[in-house]
């Protein structure tokens, strides 16, 4: 989830906390439409706007629309710009719980089978806490190889065998269920991501370790 090795917890936050915001603001339409120019938005707490990760010359360029960046060169007539910016924002959420994006402390060690694996005792799974490090992605190598390795799941199987994934499941629900409301983002969303979403006060600095 950090965009480079060695950036701050503080910063990778930032950020994640910006396009959480913009996507729910977006899917529930509040202050966004779609139609504005990435330059135009001010959304952004501690640190950049989202036109800073944009020039003249990007795909899409700084000029183009929220539009242009969550649906480029879409074809489908009957596009729900709405639905996929909650998309982006699951996506967000369910990422973070990853094993392959995020480091996150584990808060029931004692019910693991054996302390160097990732199996657990029948009825408990890993409930997981705060962010100890974003990790930032290789595409090749063997970070990427343990990432696409945390990609792969049995579906028919209990979703409690896939780590984060039980964590990831009930944060989602608490975002769709927003979603429905249409819960203002002031009014306790913001509080909720900046929970999800937390690091550490001993977090490190994104790395490429899984």
């Amino acid at each position: 989830m950090g965009s480079r090795v060695g950036e701050t917890p503080p910063e990778t936050f930032s950020k994640v906390l910006m396009w959480a915001e913009i996507t729910y603001r977006l899917s529930t339409g509040q202050g966004l439409t779609g139609s504005e120019s990435i330059r135009s938005v001010a959304i952004g707490r501690d640190g950049p706007k989202i036109g800073a990760f944009f020039t003249k010359s990007s795909r899409p360029t700084i000029s183009q629309s929220l539009k242009d960046l969550l649906a480029p060169d879409e074809k489908f007539k009957g596009l729900d710009l709405s639905r996929r910016a909650l998309g982006s924002l699951l996506h967000l959420v369910q990422d973070s719980f990853a094993k392959g994006h995020t480091q996150r402390k584990l808060l029931n060690p004692g019910d693991r089978l054996d302390p160097g694996k990732d199996d657990f005792k029948p009825g408990t799974w890993a409930k997981l806490g705060e962010i100890q490090n974003y990790h930032t992605y290789k595409m090749e190598g063997e970070q990427a190889a343990h990432h696409a390795e945390y990609d792969k799941f049995d579906v028919t199987k209990d979703w409690a065998g896939l780590w984060g994934a039980k964590d990831a499941i009930a944060q989602s629900i608490k975002a769709v269920n927003f979603w429905v409301e249409k819960r203002r983002w002031e009014d306790g969303v913001e509080d909720w991501a900046k929970e999800c979403f937390k690091y550490a006060a001993d977090a490190t600095p994104s790395n490429t370790r899984v």
